[in-house]
């Protein structure tokens, strides 16, 4: 293969690929919105949720020691 054939063998895909990374769009950055109505109930309620959550485990916890130190 000649020098020129292969140098332009070369440069075709290149050439396709260069253009094609060119060609691309890039997406506009998020814009930041404020959300639209009334702040959700769990931002304003999540102290209580984590007592709550607390509650149940130790709840489920004692229930469990309860459970089996009866069976034995």
């Amino acid at each position: 293969m000649s020098p020129l054939l292969r140098k332009i063998v070369v440069f075709i895909p290149v050439a396709f690929v260069q253009l094609s990374l060119l060609a691309q769009e890039v997406p506009p950055p998020p814009q930041r919105t404020p959300p639209v109505g009334l702040p959700l109930p769990i931002d304003e309620n999540i102290l209580v949720l984590i007592v709550a959550g607390l509650m149940l485990g130790a709840f489920f916890a004692i229930y469990r020691e309860l459970k089996n130190k009866s069976i034995s």
